[in-house]
């Protein structure tokens, strides 16, 4: 796998600029690419970017190449902190009657040999802001053929306000040359803290297996110049191909879920959070942004692997998103570790019923707040 070192640090040194013009050092930059296994702060230390600052946190994830480095693999000779492949290690800390299934198989705790991995990278970094991108996805252009600065746009998005409660025709009203329209009520114009920026992609669109399959040589060349709030009430597909979020205001819902080796679904991860953070967004009034920026998806999967991992959700999610959508979380769920626990608690009570996977899962989803919060004792949430 080849990433590019050096425009990556290039680009985590311009956000630096972007978050702290002034230099103050209240903010930095990093990221970390869990195939390679290689740490770049910048500008600090590993163990600066462990336990210090604010900033951003960028997790390539390899999501072709599943070997050395992903979540739950324990190199004996390693001694690098923070990264993702080694938070297993921190987990068998918990007591045995709180891990998933209430079992003492590891494996039950993470996600083995699938992208859902990357969750683990979220929840020992401690930036504020998490930029996650596939290890096939590229710098793109816009029309125009200037390349698109992908983090650049994304922090504009998280650092301007939502608008989930009232549709503005101009779609963002808060980038230049837009604002509200007309009959927008003034009293909602202030809008709501923006904790998901999700972005799109060029080239090969993100199909599942069935629609991979009769249209295998369609590619997405529309170039849409727009960031739309997704109103407050209304799911939608998240994709973590080109994904970014605030970490104090959502981060401990960023579980990705049981897939992968021994479970029986894939590619459900990135869609499960995007369905959980929703219902918590909606719930703690914060808001979701979808558009730009546009990343260059240069590789298509297997569409025949991909219906193997998928053809249990394809049935199970015309029960999940009814259920998503009837979810009312109680009063007393004011942060997002109680709204995430309360949730896990309907998925086992409703969705349970469905199949024995779902009890599983909402025993990991209790056990990854534990976790959480043991390695973030003072993470806002």
């Amino acid at each position: 796998m080849y990433i590019d070192h050096t425009s990556l640090s290039l680009a985590a040194a311009r956000i630096n600029d972007f978050i702290d013009p002034d230099g103050a050092d209240t903010a930095s930059a990093s990221y970390i690419t869990n195939g390679e296994r290689d740490l770049f702060p910048v500008p600090g230390s590993i163990e600066e970017k462990r336990n210090g600052g604010q900033g951003i946190f960028i997790f390539v994830d390899p999501q072709h190449t599943v070997a050395e480095g992903r979540a739950g693999h324990r190199d004996p000779d390693d001694t690098e902190p923070g990264l993702p492949g080694d938070v297993a290690a921190l987990l068998p800390a918990l007591p045995p009657d709180h891990r998933a299934g209430r079992g003492s198989e590891q494996d039950d705790q993470r996600a083995g040999r699938d992208s859902a991995c990357r969750c683990f990278g979220y929840m020992v970094s401690k930036k504020k802001y998490i930029y996650t991108i596939d290890d096939d996805c590229f710098v793109a252009k816009d029309p125009s053929g200037k390349e698109i600065n992908a983090l650049e746009q994304h922090i504009k998005n998280l650092l301007t306000p939502s608008t989930p409660y009232f549709f503005n025709t101009l779609y963002d009203p808060y980038r230049e040359g837009a604002d509200f329209v007309r009959g927008y009520p003034f009293s909602l114009r202030e809008g709501a803290q923006t904790a998901i920026s999700h972005g799109l992609w060029l080239n090969i669109p993100d199909y599942d297996a069935p629609t991979q399959l009769v249209k295998p040589r369609e590619r997405n060349t529309r170039y849409v110049d727009a960031i739309l709030t997704i109103p407050k009430g209304t799911l939608f597909p998240m994709c973590g191909m080109n994904l970014a979020f605030d970490r104090e205001l959502i981060g401990p819902a960023m579980y990705f879920g049981l897939m992968g080796d021994g479970q029986p679904i894939g590619r459900y991860d990135d869609m499960w959070a995007g369905w959980c953070t929703k219902v918590i967004c909606d719930h703690l009034g914060l808001g979701v942004k979808t558009g730009l920026p546009y990343i260059w998806h240069s590789k298509a999967s297997n569409p025949f692997v991909n219906l193997k991992k998928e053809y249990n959700g394809i049935f199970w999610q015309e029960e999940l998103i009814p259920f998503f959508q009837s979810v009312v979380l109680s009063k007393d769920c004011s942060t997002v570790q109680k709204c995430y626990v309360e949730l896990s608690k309907q998925v086992r009570e409703k969705l349970g019923k469905i199949d024995p996977y779902f009890n599983k899962l909402a025993d990991a989803m209790v056990t990854w707040i534990e976790a959480w919060d043991e390695l973030n004792p003072t993470a806002k949430g």
